[in-house]
């Protein structure tokens, strides 16, 4: 199976009988695919590609965090006092 997981792509061997192998390398569990990767299915090989558009070199973040409101920060600071006076910090 090639499936899109997060902003890449992977593949996956499904408990076939005769493996998937990804530039002569068998796999297990996920593998994620560069452009250019070779998978060999039984006796079919399939060469992975991408586009420039869609290649993904980068990690992509995630937003940053929301401003708080000075309120907001106090209360946080607080609770975190507390837990570290009773030594349980989560």
């Amino acid at each position: 199976m090639v499936e899109l997981v997060g902003p890449s792509w992977a593949v996956r061997d499904l408990g076939s009988r005769n493996g998937t192998r990804v530039n002569g390398d068998l796999t297990s569990g996920d593998r994620l695919l560069r452009s250019g990767d070779e998978l060999l299915v039984g006796s079919t090989r399939l060469v992975f590609r991408l586009s420039e558009e869609t290649a993904y070199d980068v990690t992509v973040g995630a937003d940053p965090p929301p401003q708080l409101t000075p309120r907001e920060r106090d209360v946080l600071l607080e609770l975190f006092r507390a837990d570290s006076r009773s030594g349980s910090i989560q």
